[in-house]
């Protein structure tokens, strides 16, 4: 338990941070990410392609390049970037050193999961004519259970280990069921801002409206 304490200043505080701090974020955000993806046996970096392939031998592997490594690269690429609207009326996929503009598949059918602006990816693709032709955008993966012994709460209560008992919680009422369950997450909603409730609104009239694919 922790126990918050509070005590007047006459010193101001911004609320929101400064563009520096912004960047600080992104760059940890980023490299935290790059790092955890590289962890997952399946993905391995452009260094390391040609002893970890040979390696591999059956098992499939794909080399995440940086967004950097797009241009003047070609053939299909897989990268690791964020989201994000620089220019005006387009997407863009940035990293800490380059950003580039995307276009994302015409009918959507290659996109899978629940993407929004702003979350990290992993985009596979073709550069061409300075833009990224998107054929397939995921999350990156998660970490694996065994590298977490105890995973802590964040929502309160007992530590669960292992995240073993809220698994097999969730798969036990997805077999009762006997339908396929769908599970939204969502992380850093601003509940504070009357913007973000109009956008919630509209998401979770949506989900309830169309069956999930």
């Amino acid at each position: 338990q922790h126990a918050s304490t509070y005590r007047e200043t006459a010193q101001d505080f911004p609320l929101f941070p400064d563009a520096a701090r912004r960047d600080w974020m992104f760059r940890e955000r980023y490299f935290a990410l790059w790092h955890r993806t590289l962890a997952d046996p399946r993905f391995i970096s452009p260094a390391e392609a040609n002893t970890r392939r040979a390696a591999a031998q059956n098992q499939e592997v794909f080399v995440v390049t940086p967004v950097d490594g797009l241009v003047g690269n070609p053939g299909g690429k897989l990268t690791l970037g964020r989201l994000s609207r620089i220019h005006e009326g387009c997407l863009s996929l940035e990293d800490p050193h380059r950003s580039v503009k995307v276009e994302l598949p015409a009918s959507g059918g290659a996109l899978s999961e629940l993407l929004a602006e702003g979350c990290f990816v992993l985009a596979y693709g073709v550069y061409h004519a300075e833009v990224f032709h998107i054929q397939d955008l995921r999350m990156p993966p998660l970490v694996r259970r065994e590298l977490i012994p105890n995973m802590p709460n964040l929502f309160g209560g007992e530590t669960v280990t292992g995240g073993q008992l809220a698994l097999s919680d969730l798969e036990a009422k997805e077999e009762g069921e006997g339908d396929h369950s769908t599970y939204l997450v969502l992380s850093d909603v601003h509940l504070d801002d009357p913007a973000a409730f109009q956008k919630l609104t509209v998401l979770l009239t949506r989900l309830e409206r169309d069956q999930p694919v």
